[in-house]
């Protein structure tokens, strides 16, 4: 739901932190589009999401694949991915983890903390990378986005490290649409929503072709109702089949 960041510079960040809601979604993944000479024919599964707010006013989010690849020729391969970050409120610092399996083995296991314009990585020992000055960590570039978006700006782009993975951070170019006729989310207040189609390069890389591309529904507070994610093999839809919204601010914070 990422190098020019004039609009963030203008609106303060601490200012946008009401503008991001808490919640808990579920989407249905299926492969809608397979572009692979290797034989994939389909990929369907699940994602849960959690965006929740700590009693300190930090941001905690986890996301939890459980994709299934079919193959014409070999047999399927159960996929699992579990995601976790805290991220500051400030949008200074992010803990982050990442563990996928396939098929019952460990193929990436990822650790570290990004701060200070660095992210330094625990899992896998030695792995660092430095952060330009202006990257933006997850929850701070959604909020960026958003303000785009309440703006009327046409694109935005940014620096963006998500700690999901063990490549470092990409440059993400997005183009925002207003939708005319915005799909209702129960459980959100109606309002405006954003088609925002997100392309992601790593940075430096020569080569003009994203690592791959996200379509999203975007609605106010940073909820998704539906995306399509474009890979250069095959492309895969998620669509929203449950939401939550959570407190502002956890119960046993006032206990």
């Amino acid at each position: 739901m990422r190098c020019v960041l004039l609009a963030l510079m203008l609106l303060p960040i601490p200012a946008l932190a009401a503008d991001i809601v808490p919640h808990v979604a579920t989407y249905d993944v299926r492969m809608v589009a397979s572009r692979s000479a290797g034989g994939l024919v389909h990929i369907a599964g699940s994602l849960d999401y959690r965006l929740d707010r700590t009693c300190e006013g930090d941001w905690a989010g986890a996301h939890r694949f459980r994709l299934r690849y079919d193959y014409a020729q070999e047999p399927s391969v159960e996929v699992a991915t579990d995601t976790a970050t805290l991220e500051t409120a400030d949008g200074r610092a992010l803990d982050f983890t990442s563990r996928r399996v396939a098929g019952g083995e460990l193929v990436e296991d990822v650790r570290g903390r990004a701060e200070g314009g660095r992210a330094v990585y625990v899992r896998p020992p030695g792995l660092a990378f430095a952060l330009p000055e202006g990257t933006l960590l997850p929850v701070a570039h959604m909020r960026a986005v958003l303000a785009a978006a309440s703006a009327g700006q046409k694109t935005f782009s940014a620096q963006v490290f998500e700690g999901d993975d063990a490549r470092g951070p990409r440059l993400a170019s997005a183009v925002i649409t207003p939708l005319a006729d915005p799909p209702a989310v129960e459980g959100l207040p109606p309002g405006p929503a954003w088609r925002v189609r997100m392309a992601f390069f790593p940075l430096g890389a020569q080569d003009s072709a994203p690592e791959y591309e996200v379509a999203a529904t975007l609605h106010p507070g940073g909820v998704v109702s539906a995306a399509q994610v474009d890979y250069p093999d095959f492309s895969v839809a998620q669509s929203l089949t449950h939401f939550d919204r959570l407190p502002d601010v956890p119960g046993e914070c006032y206990e």
